[in-house]
């Protein structure tokens, strides 16, 4: 007869708290919130009634507990949350903790399943979704990471992919290098440890393939150098949103927030994150002397970062390996990078994109003519596979001595007004719009 009413005719309520009275024990029900005290019937499992957790639900038939609907596991992903992170034990006999979420602080219970987890202040936990005063799961310390964090393994480019690149390459690994990992070079010379750099130039000077190769680099030399690299990569805009204070709070929780739970994970050997900021004037600039802002809410997430960078508490020492935070920016608008990012300890790094001159229109000319496949004309005929060394100097060099001083290309104005610009003011700034504004003047 209960599987019956069990099948049939019932209602699912959450179970809030099993209750002895004089008649028997009973049972707290939520029922579309409202509670109620109902009976249970005798042939329930008592023993398993009282272990039920917050997300699981109790079968209800005539005003009568009669069975479970529980150990599924779509009861519990339906039931996780918002995560929040531990503060602290409010009452342990209650099992009453501290949590913070976004800016502010409360009180939730602990789910039975979490009486006995060895909760700590790095610690994040799951709240249940429809019942936000109940902390349901702990977010494993292995899933440490943001939306902002990308496989480094995934990148490909190489410094020696690149060309004309070579000195500030070497400058920022050496920095890098110096400012970071020499700690006994550091203070022997009483060097500021590297948090920033900023690399700015017109568009299309391969920003983006100079930092990508720099990841690379980092990530290549990890095992040999005795470290971890961890990159993570902020897209313009990404930190932007419609909601006043939001901008602050992805910056704080949904990037920092992860970092410092990414240095929470165990390891014997220290950790470099990489965060770079694609763009990095998209995060605003605050009003100052001549300078107009329309809201400050524009700036939320560039001061809400800068706060984040210089970090009123640093690590302990006695922690372990040390975690390094290295945050790299890149702009062409360097003008529109508040004056605040470039201050010691920020990005204070600063780094312009070189030149492109006739020997380095070479080298990234030479980097296309590497392919095996690509045919050249050589002693009257056609050969693939051709020595690198000898392109240059039979085919590249010569060519580029003609082509940069040529007259190659004739643009029309929009009064129709003829400009002549040549293939070398187009490769020294690696952008024809400026090329012909050069032309123009």
């Amino acid at each position: 007869m209960l599987g019956e009413m069990v099948n049939g005719n019932r209602l699912l309520c959450r179970l809030e708290a099993v209750r002895d009275t004089p008649d028997g024990p009973r049972a707290v029900c939520n029922a579309n919130g409202h509670l109620r005290e109902l009976p249970i019937h005798p042939d329930v499992d008592f023993k398993r009634l009282k272990s039920i957790q917050s997300w699981e639900y109790v079968a209800v038939n005539e005003q009568v507990v009669v069975g479970f609907w529980c150990d599924d596991p779509y009861l519990f992903d339906n039931a996780l949350g918002s995560v929040v992170e531990f503060k602290g034990h409010k009452d342990r006999d209650k099992h009453l903790i501290c949590v913070g979420h976004g800016p502010e602080e409360r009180v939730v219970a602990l789910a039975p399943s979490l009486w006995e987890s060895d909760l700590v202040p790095s610690c994040r936990l799951v709240l249940q979704r429809d019942n936000a005063h109940h902390a349901i799961s702990v977010v494993p310390a292995e899933h440490a990471q943001s939306h902002f964090e990308v496989p480094i393994d995934r990148i490909h480019t190489r410094l020696e992919d690149l060309a004309g690149v070579d000195e500030i390459a070497g400058q920022m690994l050496e920095d890098i290098l110096l400012r970071i990992f020499r700690e006994d070079l550091r203070d022997q010379f009483d060097l500021d440890p590297l948090k920033g750099i900023l690399l700015y130039s017109r568009p299309g000077m391969g920003k983006t393939a100079l930092m990508r190769a720099i990841a690379f680099w980092l990530h290549e030399h990890s095992e040999p150098l005795g470290f971890d690299v961890v990159l993570y990569v902020v897209k313009p805009n990404q930190t932007k949103s419609m909601w006043h204070g939001e901008d602050a709070r992805i910056v704080r929780e949904e990037l920092w927030e992860a970092i410092r739970a990414r240095q929470t994970l165990p390891r014997d050997r220290a950790l470099v994150q990489l965060v770079v900021f694609d763009e990095i004037d998209s995060l605003g600039k605050r009003g100052g002397a001549g300078e107009h802002v329309h809201s400050a809410a524009h700036t939320d997430s560039l001061e809400a970062l800068l706060v984040e960078m210089d970090g009123m508490v640093q690590q302990d020492p006695a922690d372990g390996p040390p975690a390094h935070v290295l945050c790299a920016g890149m702009t062409n608008r360097p003008d529109r990078v508040d004056e605040a990012c470039k201050r010691p300890g920020r990005f204070d790094l600063v780094i312009p994109m070189p030149e492109v001159d006739r020997d380095s229109a070479e080298d990234v000319m030479a980097i296309y003519a590497r392919g095996t496949s690509l045919p050249w004309f050589l002693h009257d005929e056609e050969q693939t596979g051709v020595a690198e060394e000898e392109l240059r100097s039979r085919i590249l060099r010569p060519t580029l001595a003609h082509v940069f001083p040529a007259v190659v290309l004739r643009y029309k104005t929009d009064t129709q007004r003829s400009i002549d610009v040549t293939a070398g003011k187009i490769l020294e700034n690696a952008h024809y719009k400026d090329a012909m504004n050069r032309a123009k003047k």
